[in-house]
């Protein structure tokens, strides 16, 4: 499953979210981090199994970490409920 996981990182560095170093860089028109689109791909993960039952704290942990950015209070399950399903076409083309 890594290595998939790596795969779709590749991915995301080809299609400018990510850059070599794994630090987030999309950025919305205002010049501000793009993290609404970093919680799409993290809920993209979790409806295709990449992480266990109950562990947000620690998968925002990690992403925070991984990727050089905070993703805040946006991760919680109240606020990311809008963006359900928005992965499907967000990231249509990568290989869950």
């Amino acid at each position: 499953m890594y290595q998939k996981f790596e795969g779709l990182e590749n991915k995301l560095i080809e299609d400018k979210y990510l850059n070599r170093e794994k630090r987030w860089i999309s950025v919305h028109k205002n010049k501000k981090p793009d993290i609404q689109s970093l919680v799409i791909f993290l809920l993209a993960l979790k409806d295709n199994k990449y992480f266990l039952p109950g562990k947000d704290t620690e998968v925002k942990k990690f992403f925070d970490t991984r990727y050089s950015i905070s993703i805040g209070q946006n991760f919680e399950e109240n606020k990311r409920e809008k963006h359900e399903g928005k992965w499907q076409w967000k990231f249509s083309n990568y290989p869950f």
